[in-house]
């Protein structure tokens, strides 16, 4: 605390009356991330856009808030991880539970939608989130420890791009043997963006979609 106090032009005394030891130091830069983090959540939950494109969107916040301050948000995850947390006062232990429920509620809010309209599977939006929060916090974490081996790599970004991908994948329910991109033509899913509709063979995936549908659900395959 003297050396953080001596940087910051300040007494210990001074430092001390807003933070008690080191721990609560650290923690409230880990809050101020953890509260950027959350509002960003938040802003993807309230947009008007499909349940799995608000995941899609979910990974473009993750690798921001990593790109905004790696060191802090890696704080962050070994501060939820470790022993520190005793060492925290109640206002400050209060503090980060509340934006920490933030965070993980607009999560598991979006995941929950999915499961409602048949898009996610059907198992518990609470597991779920955790599925998709601990892998952010594992991977920023490993990566973080390969980088220490070899200081030039950083495959964040490039890894949470492809854990997604796996994640969005497991979360799909299959219809029928159709994916679960083909559920909107029920009205599962909100609009698909054109660019994502592009041809199979030639034919608007729409349109093989449809078919499919019907073939399915037509009185000789019931």
């Amino acid at each position: 605390m003297e050396e953080i106090a001596n940087e910051a032009e300040l007494s210990p005394g001074t430092l001390y009356l807003y933070f008690k030891n080191k721990e609560e130091l650290h923690t409230s830069l880990s809050i101020d991330i953890l509260k950027y983090l959350s509002t960003q959540i938040q802003k993807v939950v309230n947009q008007d856009i499909c349940v799995e494109e608000k995941i899609e969107r979910f990974r473009d916040v993750f690798i921001d808030v990593y790109d905004y301050d790696p060191s802090i948000l890696i704080n962050l995850f070994h501060l939820q991880s470790g022993e520190t947390l005793h060492n925290l006062s109640d206002e400050m232990m209060q503090q980060l539970k509340e934006n920490s429920a933030r965070a993980h509620g607009a999560i598991i809010e979006v995941i929950r939608e999915g499961i409602e309209k048949g898009i996610f599977v059907d198992e518990h939006p609470v597991a779920l989130a955790d599925v998709l929060w601990g892998s952010y916090a594992g991977i920023v974490l490993w990566v973080d420890s390969k980088k220490k081996l070899d200081d030039h790599k950083d495959f964040v970004k490039s890894t949470l791009i492809t854990a997604f991908k796996v994640i969005i994948q497991g979360l799909k329910k299959k219809l029928r043997g159709i994916c679960s991109e083909y559920a909107c033509l029920q009205g599962m899913c909100c609009r698909i963006p054109s660019t994502k509709i592009s041809g199979l063979m030639g034919f608007p995936i729409y349109s093989v979609a449809l078919a499919a549908r019907t073939f399915f659900l037509s009185p000789a395959m019931a």
